[in-house]
């Protein structure tokens, strides 16, 4: 630039006789005068730069993805009709009004109408004689619900009454023939389904197996899709041409009955894509069918129709809080550059403008002026002009927010006085690139050379390019390599139509990854390769390369219940981790300074799928290790808070406290609450969950300031239906005043109280009806001989009331909830067949009623039954493998597959169904080849593995330590040995020890005993070392082939002459004491002792004189040191000790490490001196 503004001497034809003095002739240009002015307009002073920090990386932060999921979109509530005969009810209808303040309930008063009312039902009531022969049958939910609807209908003869008392419900029949005739009729004339068939299927998540467990039988493992009840079929019903409902029309289609059928959640069908390594199926519809048994769906698939998935699968294979990780390379290809993207900087004093370029070329930033689109330098002199632009900014500043934030760092740090910073563009032509269809092979290309050269993947075991011994190179490989199914990385493009004018030049691919390690290895590799220049860049017309961009996600599975009830914490997490980087960014945090940072961006993102109630929410971004962290965050968002209701309110876990329970998810809006009565706490999900909690702690003293409102039924599971014939107007009259109660009525019609009022007066109100419907049953059954059940749990003997919850199991026996839930948590390995505890009933507990009773009812959070389940699981599981030895659990950590015996070739290994593990089908231990199932099964017994090691190495390789008995080997060396255990040393002939003392009294022993050390007989070339060319050159004394003659030896000779004449006797003698030829630190200086005479060289040989091709020599390659060579040690820096070794350990031949040790020597020598 100097030399454009510079006086420039003007060449002037003149006589050589007459003096002239050539500054009277020079006029100075317009440039000139320009810059003169220039000059004397800036400042003159000393200004000292301060260097801004260039390395820092800056982050820019992603926009959020997050989806608006609202309350309205929340699934609605499901109708459980058989949870009202099964435990404790609440009333339909029944619904929390507001807050009020009402009254205590008048308890005398209460029992004056209670004793006035039973002297009635005691003077008014009898019992029917035929009831005294009569058969008392006990009903389960099913038979009830029939009884309730009354469709069923006895035969001719008999007479019956439904019995009702309070938690009990009996058919009381009469007598024909025998009894067990009776009985008979009644479970024909209820269709009572035999328990017999009463089957659940159970799973590990991800464990690729099921588990059977039947009533009334062991459990059993389900391997194979052949044997399972469940069948996955590509569903018909999506295309909306069906007008019935997918039960009846599968039904119809297969010619079978179906227990259940449900479509298969997106989150499913990704599982099931890893699973069968099949990435189409989350675009086609799937649909779950559970048959009777397995049987029946064998049938079913052989009648075609219907297209079968051949996968196991079953509801609880999958948990819904599973990490799920991926790992994606965005690249993308802008073929067509069309701009230069600087930063404007506008001075405010004009003044100031040269110290300000300075400035700015001390951070090696260029400053160039425009004059409109175009460069123009003259710009610089105007006064007018106070803009100048900088570019050729860091690579890794590759966004304008970035370059911005640098520019205005290095003003601060100046303080220099500027009225703006904004963002400037370039104009070039543009320039067309190479073919779109070459991008593709490039890419695949690439991604092949990175994985061959740094031995991530290498299926083609030869150098990338040509050698010289005529092997092709494994580049050339590329479309073999890429048929095989072992490829570690799979190409898309992305293909938009729509594009036009400048956006046609723009391409987008995507790596995926199918390997997590391998593809962080990859990346690793790949941006190093990027900071470097430009990768998968296409040709030397591509002058913008490639925008790279990883992505590691971590996802799970939500519901959409649950994640519209985060929806406020989940943007706030969003946007609070956004930001986190570029924070960093801003404080000059160490971690932005690494290479990779400036990919560094995180945030959260949902995938949701029209009409499914399940979608996929994770955190993507790159720096894996912030990925799983804020993951970790993410799952504390669906944490549930528990309160502990069975020691400070068991009443809200059912019932009218039940009822007000729920009733929080309504009135807050964004809570999830589930009332969890096998672990008797309440869960609570949500926003809103800090002010549900207090609800829920405040309910026992606000229970009488709670209104609600509902109609009681006058019938089973409430009350006896008897007792409408004894709610007079007047008495309910008086029980309304008596109660505080605001409004109560009986509906003769429909049987029904209508209620309102206070928590406390509807508790009050239901003691009182109860106690009348005991009294009712108690005149109906009194004619009867035999034993009526009381009203109290079969374990504890508790009275079974309005204020105690219960459970009926499928016998129709009932038991309070606390006893229910200690059975089933007693279940183990040892029997998982429990019976009913009813004296005289030897039915087993059904599967059913087990799973019904741990999970809950279908309105439960689905998201938290992987983990409700995970003790039966475990349970169920131990019981198998008590029952058989045919299956073990996989020796893999962690890993929850089976691994079972099964007939077929021996040479043909199984895989674990769960982590691809081999085994082998007969003994189920690892891989065997050459080797007999007894065979292997004794040699990893100790004794008979140590003993047939020692007959095929030798009796004298393994012997014991003399103190510790800790079996030690010998490889090679002298006899002087220490054991690795007790570090005790000893001698190896004869065992000989003193405890405590060190290997000085070892040696001497050895030499006043045997007569030496051992090593006094020993051959070079018995030494282990897999360089046999470094194992010839110990025993003959040089570096040769087996083809090297007498001329080599004297050349070899030479080399050994000129590295001693240029490094020193001594610097070479060090160099081969620390083994820098020989591998391990000492191996070449114990070599050289046994062969004093040997002469190596240290500089590579000429190619050998041969009469046939001579085949190329490999230089010797160095061995890496693990500490610093001894002439090194004194005069390195401790800090850079780690430094200087990497620096050595990069050469490729033993001459380029003396070279680098030479090197580092002479840069030392400064700070030596």
């Amino acid at each position: 630039m100097y030399s454009q503004w510079q006086r420039q001497d003007v060449q002037i034809n003149r006589d050589p006789h007459v003096i002239v003095d050539d500054w009277n002739e020079w006029k100075p240009s317009e440039q000139e005068i320009a810059y003169a002015h220039f000059q004397e307009r800036q400042q003159k002073k000393y200004f000292q730069t301060v260097l801004a920090p260039m390395k820092v990386r800056f982050s820019r932060q992603w926009c959020s993805c997050l989806m608006d999921i609202s309350d309205s979109q929340r699934p609605k509530l499901v109708e459980d009709p058989a949870a009202s005969f099964l435990g404790r009810s609440i009333p339909k209808k029944a619904v929390v009004i507001n807050k009020v303040f009402g009254s205590s309930p008048d308890t005398k008063s209460i029992d004056l109408i209670q004793r006035r009312l039973l002297i009635k039902i005691r003077t008014g009531m009898h019992s029917a004689n035929w009831m005294r022969e009569a058969v008392l049958y006990p009903l389960s939910a099913e038979q009830l619900q029939r009884v309730q609807d009354y469709s069923f209908h006895l035969p001719r003869g008999y007479t019956w009454r439904f019995l009702v008392n309070n938690s009990v419900a009996f058919l009381l029949v009469s007598t024909q023939q025998s009894k067990e005739n009776t009985i008979s009729v009644i479970e024909k004339v209820l269709r009572t389904k035999s328990l017999e068939p009463d089957v659940i299927t159970l799973s590990e998540p991800s464990s690729a197996v099921e588990m059977d467990l039947q009533y009334g039988k062991d459990p059993t493992f389900v391997m194979e899709t052949s044997e399972s009840r469940f069948a996955l079929v590509f569903d018909e019903m999506a295309d909306g041409k069906e007008t019935s409902t997918p039960q009846k029309f599968y039904e119809m289609k297969l010619n079978c009955h179906l227990l259940h059928n449900r479509l298969i959640t997106d989150p499913e069908k990704r599982w099931m894509e890893v699973k069968l390594q099949r990435y189409d199926l989350r675009s086609r519809p799937i649909r779950l069918l559970e048959f009777r048994s397995s049987e029946e769906k064998n049938k079913a698939m052989e009648t075609g129709g219907v297209e079968f998935l051949d996968l196991l699968y079953c509801d609880s294979m999958f948990n819904y809080q599973e990490h799920h990780d991926t790992v994606h390379l965005y690249i993308d290809h802008d073929m067509a550059k069309k701009s230069i993207y600087g930063v404007a900087v506008t001075v405010r004093h004009e003044t100031q403008k040269e110290i300000l370029e300075n400035v700015f070329k001390e951070h090696r930033l260029s400053v160039h002026y425009f004059n409109g689109d175009k460069k123009d330098m003259d710009m610089r002199y105007k006064t007018s002009t106070k803009t100048m632009v900088l570019q050729d900014f860091p690579h890794h500043l590759n966004h304008y927010e970035a370059r911005a934030r640098l520019v205005n760092k290095i003003i601060e740090l100046n303080n220099i006085a500027v009225d703006k910073v904004e963002f400037h563009t370039e104009k070039i032509v543009p320039k067309p690139f190479a073919k779109k269809e070459s991008l593709l092979k490039k890419i695949e290309y690439d991604l092949y050379r990175i994985g061959h050269e740094h031995n991530i993947y290498r299926p083609i075991d030869q150098p990338w390019i040509e050698s010289l011994n005529g092997d092709l190179g494994a580049r050339h490989f590329l479309e073999l390599v890429k048929e095989r199914g072992d490829v570690p990385w799979k190409v898309s493009r992305k293909v938009e139509t729509s594009k036009k004018g400048s956006a046609a030049h723009q391409e987008r691919f995507t790596v995926h990854f199918k390997n997590i390690p391998t593809a962080l290895t990859f990346i690793e590799k790949i941006l190093l390769e990027s900071f470097e220049g430009s990768v998968f860049g296409m040709d030397g017309r591509d002058r913008t390369g490639t925008k790279l961009t990883p992505c590691f996600r971590q996802s799970f599975a939500i519901s959409r219940t649950l994640r519209s009830a985060c929806n406020h914490q989940l943007h706030t997490l969003d946007k609070s981790i956004r930001e986190v980087f570029p924070i960093l960014s801003r404080n000059n945090d160490p971690l932005m300074e690494e290479p990779e940072a400036q990919y560094y961006a995180v945030r959260l993102f949902d995938e949701w799928k029209e009409g499914n109630d399940c979608g996929i929410i994770g955190v993507m971004g790159w720096n894996p290790n912030a990925v799983r962290h804020f993951s970790m965050k993410l799952k504390e968002v669906f944490a549930p808070k528990i309160f502990d209701a069975k020691e400070e309110c068991p009443s809200l876990l059912f019932g009218i406290g039940e009822l007000y329970v729920m009733s929080l998810a309504e009135k807050y809006g964004t809570l999830v609450v589930e009332v969890d009565k096998f672990n008797e706490h309440i869960k609570l999900i949500g926003d809103q969950t800090d002010a549900a909690l207090s609800d829920l702690q405040n309910y026992s003293k606000e229970r009488k300031n709670i209104e609600i409102a509902a109609e009681i039924p006058a019938h089973f599971p409430f009350l006896n239906p008897s007792i409408k014939e004894f709610m007079f107007p007047e008495v309910l009259e008086d029980l309304r005043k008596a109660c505080g109660i605001r409004y109560l009525v009986f509906d003769l019609k429909r049987a029904i109280f209508q209620f309102e009022g206070h928590i406390e007066a509807y508790e009050e109100l239901m003691k009182f009806l109860e106690k009348i419907s005991a009294e009712i049953f108690k005149k109906e059954t009194m004619n009867f001989r035999g034993q009526v059940p009381n009203e109290t749990c079969l374990t504890c003997w508790t009275e079974i009331s309005s204020s105690t919850d219960f459970y009926r199991f499928r016998c129709g026996h009932v038991m309070c909830r606390q006893c229910t839930n200690a059975k089933i948590r007693n279940i183990s390995f040892v029997d998982t067949k429990i019976v009913c505890s009813q004296e005289g009933c030897e039915k087993f507990v059904a599967p059913s009623d087990i799973k019904r009773i741990i999970l809950g009812g279908p309105n439960r959070i689905h998201d938290l039954d992987t983990e409700k389940l995970a003790q039966l699981n475990r349970e169920v599981k131990s019981a198998v493998f008590s029952l058989t030895r045919d299956v073990i659990n996989c020796t893999t950590t962690d890993c929850n597959g089976i691994l079972w015996k099964s007939d077929g070739p021996l040479d043909e290994y199984k895989n674990c169904g769960a982590c691809d593990r081999q085994y082998c089908r007969k003994c189920l231990a690892d891989p065997h080849t050459g080797t007999s199932c007894e065979e292997y099964d004794n040699l990893r017994q100790p004794d008979y593995s140590m003993a047939a090691y020692m007959r095929e190495n030798g009796e004298d390789s393994v012997k014991k330590c003399p103190h510790c008995q800790m079996y030690a080997e010998k490889i090679s060396g002298c006899n002087h040995v220490q054991c690795a255990k007790c570090s005790t040393h000893f001698c190896w002939v004869c065992l000989y020890f003193e405890l405590g003392k060190g290997c000085q009294v070892i040696y001497a022993h050895m030499t006043d005993v045997h007569g030496g050390n051992g090593l006094e007989n020993m051959n070079p070339a018995d030494f282990e070392d897999a360089d046999l060319e470094l194992q010839r050159a110990i025993e003959n004394g040089f570096w040769v082939d087996s083809d090297t003659d007498d001329d080599e030896e004297d050349e070899n000779v030479n080399d050994d002459r000129r590295n001693r004449e240029h490094y020193g006797d001594a610097f070479v003698d060090n160099f081969l004491r620390d083994g820098v030829a020989g591998g391990a630190r000492g191996r070449l200086r114990r070599r050289r002792r046994m062969n004093r005479n040997m002469i190596v060289p240290l500089v590579a040989h000429p190619q050998p004189r041969a009469r046939s091709p001579p085949r190329p020599r490999t230089p010797p390659r160095p061995r890496p040191f693990e500490e610093l060579p001894e002439v090194l040690r004194d005069i390195v820096p401790r800090d850079q000790e780690e430094m200087y070794i990497n620096f050595i350990n990069t050469a490729n031949t033993v001459e380029q490490q003396l070279l680098f040790i030479q090197e580092a020597i002479e840069n030392l020598r400064p700070d030596v001196e």
